[in-house]
């Protein structure tokens, strides 16, 4: 089930939309592949005119500080453990991982899994769960924290990649996780979601081309992909960020998967921030109050 954003958002909270789409949807809608599926005006904002990011004020920019402050750490009270998962090739491949259970388990219910990956140059992975820190998977904070587990109970697992890139054996080692997890606990596999930013923003578009058929939508953040890949997952709902000043990773990047996605009918939520770095994106994007509304609504076609 696809929904747009504006249902999601909040008063008083916007996010700047990008003005070159226009051009994207007229250029698909003209090819014929987006004519019956082109997104609307609420799940793609065009703004013409608009060069700055929105200013935040009184309660929205307090909002937003405190949650920018636990992005990257979580409570102590939240259920977590350190997992290794080994595969059943030859090479008995191994990655290690964050499981993090909803606060009030119920082992009869059903629960949503969100897959976190991170980005490049992570903190080391031994030391961040005693000390209460995510550096390796900004975001996670948000996801994690008892007032969202209240609001949206669910299992988050955070891969660790080894410091390597997301590469297509990383990502199969993902898949197995989520199978384990999976006969482990009653996880709802209608309801199976990933998010990353910088790296594990590339990671995400990524194993959407590898697994299309897994999640039931995706929150990609400053990253890229290949848009001759976008055809085979153009029905999962996504909601992509970019900032025009990330000078990390290009914002053509991001705008070269939406359009790809548009012009093989598909219908994803793109947000562009004026004026906005590759670090600013991702705490702008996390801390979006419609954000998890939005992503937990979502079921798998």
């Amino acid at each position: 089930m696809w929904r747009s954003a504006a249902a999601y958002m909040s008063v008083g909270v916007r996010a700047v939309g990008c003005l070159w789409l226009a051009a994207a949807v007229a250029a698909a809608q003209a090819q014929g592949s987006a004519s019956s599926s082109a997104p609307d005006s609420g799940s793609i904002r065009l703004v013409p005119g608009r060069t700055e990011l929105p200013p935040l004020k009184g309660v929205a920019l307090s909002n937003h500080t405190q949650c920018v402050a636990r992005l990257g750490r979580y409570p102590k009270e939240v259920p977590s453990e350190v997992r290794i998962s080994t595969d059943s090739s030859a090479a008995r491949a191994s990655m290690r991982y964050y499981l993090f259970r909803p606060a009030e388990f119920d082992p009869n219910r059903s629960y949503p899994l969100v897959v976190s990956l991170h980005g490049a140059k992570p903190k080391q992975f031994e030391h961040l769960l005693e000390g209460g820190e995510l550096g390796f998977a900004y975001g996670l904070g948000r996801l994690v924290s008892p007032d969202e587990q209240r609001r949206h109970p669910a299992f988050v697992v955070a891969p660790w990649s080894g410091g390597q890139t997301w590469v297509e054996e990383k990502l199969r080692l993902v898949r197995g996780i989520i199978e384990t997890l999976s006969r482990e606990f009653r996880i709802d596999r209608n309801r199976i979601y990933v998010t990353g930013q910088s790296m594990g923003g590339y990671g995400t578009w990524a194993i959407l081309a590898q697994y299309p058929d897994l999640f039931a939508a995706a929150v990609p953040i400053c990253g890229g992909g290949d848009p001759s890949e976008a055809h085979r997952f153009k029905h999962v709902a996504i909601w992509a960020f970019h900032g025009t000043a990330d000078t990390i990773v290009s914002v053509n990047q991001t705008r070269q998967m939406i359009a790809a996605l548009l012009r093989a009918g598909g219908q994803p939520i793109y947000w562009e921030y004026q004026q906005t770095s590759h670090a600013q994106t991702a705490e702008r994007a996390y801390c979006e109050p419609g954000l998890l509304d939005w992503l937990f609504a979502q079921r798998r076609h």
